[in-house]
This record gives structure tokens, sequence and C-alpha cells, in this order.
């Protein structure tokens, strides 16, 4: 396999939030992590994915979701 520079893996590094966890594209391959942020596969260099992750989930929830309720 080619030598990847750190600069280079992390240059186009994206997270995708799916619903049994997430995913991390990069040059230096991709990883998938579980809900509780364990990685659980890598195809490329998994020395440049860390084994444990947290990222905060902006994304809006909807349905099911109910209004507040208004005091009164």
């Amino acid at each position: 396999m080619k030598y990847l520079s750190p600069q280079q893996a992390m240059l186009g590094m994206r997270v995708v939030l799916t619903d049994s966890g997430m995913i991390i594209k990069s040059p230096a391959g991709s990883a998938e992590y579980n809900l509780k942020g364990r990685r659980i596969k890598v195809t490329g260099y998994p020395e440049y994915f860390p084994g444990l992750l947290s990222v905060k989930d902006k994304r809006t929830k909807t349905g099911g979701c109910r209004p507040p309720l208004s005091p009164g």
C-alpha cells in the first residue's frame, strides 16, 4: 500500500451519521462505528482511524416529538 501522511489522510475526511452509528471516509479508507462510538470495521489504514469516537449529533429530530407543554 502507498504511504499517506496524516495531512493527506485528513484532507478529505467526511463523517456520515447513520441510524446505526457513523462512517468516516478519507483518502486513508473508511471506518464504521456503532452508536456507542466504537470502531467496528475498517477498510484501509486502521492507524488513521481512532478506536473510539464521539460526535455531537446536530441533526434535527423529526416525527414522534411533541411540542413542549405550555404552563397554565
